[in-house]
C-alpha cells in the first residue's frame, strides 16, 4: 500500500553538475526516489532518480539509482513538476 503523492511545482533548476533543482517546501531526503516530469528546457532532469543531497529545504540534487552517478543538466530552466514516486520492488 503507498501512501498519496502530492506533486511539487518546480521553481528553479540550474545548468550544471550536478543539476541543483529548487522547489520550495519539498520535503524531500536523501534516498527518496523522484519523479520528474515536463521540463521542457532540463530535459536530463526529467526521469526517475535518487535525491542525493538535499543543501536546504528548498533544494536538492540528483542522481542515477544504479550507476550512482549525479546528473549533469542540459539547460536551465522552470516549468515541471516533481513527486516522490513509490520504492519499486524487483523480483
Amino acid at each position: 500500500m503507498f501512501d498519496a503523492v502530492t506533486p511539487v511545482a518546480v521553481t528553479s533548476s540550474t545548468n550544471a553538475d550536478p543539476t541543483v533543482i529548487t522547489a520550495t517546501a519539498h520535503g524531500l531526503a536523501v534516498g527518496d526516489r523522484v519523479l520528474i516530469f515536463g521540463h521542457a528546457t532540463n530535459t536530463a532532469a526529467n526521469g526517475i532518480w535518487i535525491v542525493d543531497t538535499v543543501p536546504l529545504t528548498s533544494t536538492f540534487t540528483i542522481k542515477d539509482e544504479f550507476t550512482g552517478t549525479a546528473v549533469a543538466a542540459n539547460g536551465a530552466g522552470t516549468g515541471c513538476i516533481i513527486a516522490k514516486a513509490p520504492q519499486v520492488l524487483l523480483v
